[in-house]
């Protein structure tokens, strides 16, 4: 995921359980990613607000986890955190 300059790209992804995340600071405006909807009994942990690096962070719960930069209105995404498929029996 890129952190550009007051937009997320891409502004949604679809990860499966148990996957990381690295969200790469490519614009020259000082961001942060803040989680402001997250599933049940997950974390919120979000980013330092800086200009340049990288920040990763694991999805270990299935559902949708919504986050924003909270210095630029507007600047939002969402990951969608899939379950693994179930077998069915042959």
């Amino acid at each position: 995921m890129r952190v550009q300059d007051n937009f997320f790209d891409p502004r949604s992804t679809t990860v499966p359980d148990d996957s990381k995340v690295t969200f790469v600071w490519k614009g020259s405006n000082h961001h942060n990613v803040r989680f402001t909807k997250v599933p049940d009994g997950a974390s919120r942990k979000g980013s330092r607000t800086k200009t340049h690096g990288k920040w990763t962070r694991s999805f270990y719960k299935p559902g949708v986890y919504r986050y924003v930069c909270t210095l630029f209105s507007g600047m939002r995404g969402t990951i969608t955190v899939k379950a693994p498929a179930t077998k069915q029996a042959k």
